[in-house]
């Protein structure tokens, strides 16, 4: 029971799933470093057992349709990073974790640039290369400015510097590249004018 209650508990502070889809910042590992560290490692390893199950069961039928071996891969990448949660900064994991994803997928992790485009691959469930270069065609029809806007919020860690979680963005941008009337870069230039809105409201 004290397992159970502590995974809750954790589940409630860090949700591993938005990590995965780079749906979070860092500071939400910062987040989780100070629950583990005062409550101890067993909740946090029982809650990790618990997704992994979860996430398996997604889409199940003749097993599951969800956790297949590219899926499983991130999964792998996103445990294998959050091990040393007591040991490295929450910055390191988190972009070791997206470095280890473009490093699978294949594509460029070298310049701020593209970090982001690292994230926004994550944010769009890409699976291979061949999606990126979608990707890499709606980023560059966009303008100076809405890139400065889009690199400043992608890299923005909420502990250092003020970061927005998005919720929910990952399936904004599934609905977006499904549909032939908006697509991936008109909800990008919302998303600018979304973040800018934010930063004047919050200033």
């Amino acid at each position: 029971r004290n397992y159970m209650n502590d995974a809750l508990l954790v589940h409630e502070t860090f949700n591993l799933a938005q990590m995965l889809q780079g749906e979070n910042v860092p500071a939400n590992i910062t987040e989780l470093y100070n629950l583990v560290h005062e409550q101890g490692q067993n909740g946090f390893h029982f809650y990790m057992l618990f997704l992994l199950g979860f996430m398996s069961g997604i889409a199940a039928g003749n097993g599951s349709r969800f956790m297949n071996a590219k899926n499983a891969e991130a999964a792998i990448s996103g445990f294998l990073m959050l091990q040393s949660l007591l040991k490295s900064p929450p910055r390191d994991i988190y972009w070791g974790y997206m470095t280890t994803r473009a490093q699978a997928l294949k594509i460029p992790h070298e310049t701020a640039e593209d970090l982001v485009l690292v994230r926004l691959a994550c944010l769009s469930r890409l699976q291979d290369a061949s999606g990126y270069k979608a990707l890499r065609g709606s980023w560059d029809v966009l303008g100076s400015f809405q890139k400065d806007v889009l690199i400043h919020h992608f890299l923005a860690d909420g502990i250092e510097t003020r970061a927005f979680v998005l919720e929910f963005l990952p399936t904004c941008v599934a609905n977006a590249k499904a549909n032939g009337l908006i697509g991936l870069t008109l909800l990008l230039e919302v998303l600018v004018e979304l973040l800018t809105n934010l930063k004047q409201a919050v200033q």
